[in-house]
């Protein structure tokens, strides 16, 4: 189980600009965490548009970090929700990317940009993301 620390820690090299991340990540500790597999599931973030390269994309650092073999499930110019572009939504190909055959110890979820970007009102968003983000979770939790 990933702690909140850990989470965090992942979380805080997107906020990084691009030049400091590598040196961030040589004199960060290195998670006392471990995965065998993992997977990226989200937009073009996660499936590495602006990256210098694959080496660079944040799963790639994240799996080189646990020693897990990258499953990465990101697609550009997709959200999460099915609401305003629901062509390669996150809650409409959760299951079949991240289940069954598919299915890995850990799973990062970076999705919210777009939906943001897409979609109508903030409080509109946010309530419909939330209860669509849970119900990936949960299902995650289930499989």
């Amino acid at each position: 189980m990933i702690s909140r620390r850990e989470a965090i820690f992942a979380g805080a090299l997107l906020l990084l600009p691009k030049e400091s991340n590598a040196k961030f990540l040589h004199s960060a500790p290195t998670p006392q965490i471990s995965a065998a597999s993992m997977s990226g599931f989200g937009d073009s973030i996660t499936a590495g548009i602006g990256a210098s390269d694959a080496a660079h994309r944040w799963v790639n650092l994240l799996a080189g970090m646990l020693g897990a073999t990258l499953s990465n499930q990101g697609i550009g110019a997709t959200q999460l929700q099915d609401t305003a572009v629901p062509i390669n939504s996150g809650i409409s190909r959760w299951s079949a990317d991240l289940t069954g055959g598919n299915k890995t110890e850990m799973v990062y979820i970076l999705y919210g940009t777009n939906d943001l970007r897409w979609t109508g009102s903030p409080s509109t968003t946010t309530g419909i993301f939330s209860t669509q983000y849970q119900t990936i979770i949960s299902g995650l939790i289930s499989a």
